[in-house]
């Protein structure tokens, strides 16, 4: 079985065609809470990579899937369940 989950992919590994979006840590609870993120520092628009910056900016997790409309506005498509 080891060698088979080494050939896995990371789910953040199959979206790589997206731009990534690092969400500090009241913005990564709102949109895990299906909330709308607004104010976000960035010009992309469409979908986003979301990551959790963590404590840490190298200690990033990936939390799912976003989209950044037209209004600048962020909210959730598909979110990793967190424990």
């Amino acid at each position: 079985m080891p060698a088979r989950e080494a050939l896995l992919l990371s789910a953040d590994q199959l979206l790589s065609n997206l731009p990534a979006l690092y969400l500090e840590a009241e913005q990564s609870t709102a949109i895990r809470h299906g909330m709308p993120v607004r104010g976000l520092p960035t010009s992309e628009r469409g979908e986003v990579k979301l990551y959790d910056q963590g404590q840490k900016p190298d200690n990033a997790r990936f939390i799912g899937l976003g989209e950044v409309g037209a209004d600048g506005v962020l909210r959730s498509k598909r979110l990793l369940a967190t424990a």
